[in-house]
């Protein structure tokens, strides 16, 4: 074996929903600044607090490992480099393992490892990853334009009307370190400006979440809310530069497709990218085909009566395993994997349909096995066009797969 492979067997993480409940706690003498004092919560706060929320593992696991490792991607792509895109996405991976995490009667479990620093370490990848799948889930905040901070908070988003909203995300295990959240939240609000006396509500510009996994049946509430607030302010332009540089990174997982990584790369970074003379936007390709450097083959999936179309690679050698397993499928039966993205999305950056790569949904995030033309495997499907395989053989050409859901009618209606 390579001193360069990362091998990882994962527990089997089951395809199933589960509900979270979610809370805002309550001012009171002890901690008299946890809620502004005037206003009242917006409509999704409520929402989430009377009915909270459902969501579904297997995408959750997806989110949470690329929380990690998009940080590593964009060093490589800066670097050049690629081995510790591999490496990182093992080790997030590896990490949620040491917990293996389940459903049971629609609730979210967790095993106790029974050591602190591992405790720890689960609490910030798979609780902070299950609270920003949450706010997505919620339509608080678009997944694709989620960035790591190294400032007073942990991360920024852009909400789907471009609104930029500052997260402090955060996990607990069992609900132990709920208090100096809290804590910490209410603090970084203040150094900031965020919570001054008369401040109204909304959640608009600061959202502090946090996440508990249970390990136990006796549990308290799964999601509590820290409030805000501030007025929000629409930033279109770098709403825009942050989603093209979501599927840059997500190229930048594939390395066999760095050319066109960075290529994506550059181009949200550019100045001239709301010019017509940009440079870079020939660089993706034309009307008649896509750049060979964003793609080696495509993966096509029949959704309803839309046949939908993936550009990507086959990793022919997967250092990684699949994070989850369907059916009786195991890793060692699944040594090729692909990953691909929907070729709308690159038509929508190449002809600046701005409007329409902001609002693009590709349908339902679906995940499911397939067993046709000689070939076995599962598919990972996202709402946001990401398309992530691991088959038993490198399929023919001329295969569609049959997917379970179809594909949203407004991303059918924009190709036609």
């Amino acid at each position: 074996m390579s001193n360069d492979t990362v091998c990882i067997t994962l527990a089997v993480v089951p395809d199933q929903d589960f509900h979270v409940r979610v809370r805002e706690p309550k001012a009171n003498n002890k901690y008299p600044d946890r809620l502004c004092p005037a206003g009242s919560a917006p409509a999704w706060v409520k929402r989430l607090v009377k009915r909270g929320q459902e969501l579904s593992l297997p995408p959750l696991i997806d989110h949470a490992g690329s929380h990690f490792m998009d940080c590593i991607i964009d060093s490589a792509l800066k670097a050049g480099s690629t081995p510790q895109v591999e490496a990182a996405t093992a080790l997030a991976w590896a990490i949620i393992s040491m917990v293996k995490p389940t459903v049971r009667q629609k609730q979210l479990w967790v095993e106790d490892p029974g050591d602190g620093d591992i405790k720890r370490l689960c609490s910030e990848l798979l609780g902070v990853g299950a609270g920003l799948h949450l706010l997505t889930a919620a339509k608080v905040i678009d997944f694709r334009t989620i960035d790591k901070l190294g400032d007073d908070f942990d991360y920024e988003a852009f909400s789907p009307d471009g609104k930029r909203i500052l997260i402090e995300a955060k996990g607990t295990f069992n609900g132990v370190s709920l208090n100096p959240h809290r804590k910490s939240f209410a603090k970084k609000l203040k150094n900031t400006g965020f919570l001054k006396p008369g401040a109204s509500r909304g959640y608009s510009s600061a959202v502090g979440i946090v996440f508990a996994t249970w390990s136990t049946a006796k549990r308290g509430f799964d999601v509590e809310l820290l409030d805000p607030e501030h007025t929000g302010v629409v930033f279109r332009e770098e709403y825009i530069r942050s989603v093209i540089r979501y599927y840059a990174r997500r190229f930048g997982e594939d390395l066999q497709n760095q050319v066109g990584a960075k290529r994506l790369d550059d181009l949200s970074k550019s100045s001239n990218l709301f010019s017509k003379e940009e440079p870079l936007l020939h660089k993706l390709g034309s009307d008649k085909h896509e750049s060979r450097a964003f793609y080696r083959v495509v993966i096509r999936l029949r959704r309803g009566t839309v046949i939908q179309e993936f550009l990507g690679s086959f990793w022919v050698s997967r250092a990684v395993a699949p994070p989850y397993r369907l059916g009786s499928r195991t890793d060692s039966a699944l040594p090729i994997a692909f990953i691909g993205f929907d070729r709308a999305i690159l038509r929508f950056i190449r002809e600046r349909r701005f409007d329409e790569l902001l609002e693009y949904r590709g349908g339902t995030e679906t995940q499911f096995v397939f067993d046709d033309g000689g070939v076995q495997g599962q598919f990972s499907l996202d709402e946001y066009g990401i398309l992530r395989g691991w088959m038993t053989s490198i399929p023919s050409p001329d295969i569609v797969f049959e997917a379970p859901h179809p594909v949203n009618k407004k991303r059918q209606a924009a190709l036609k």
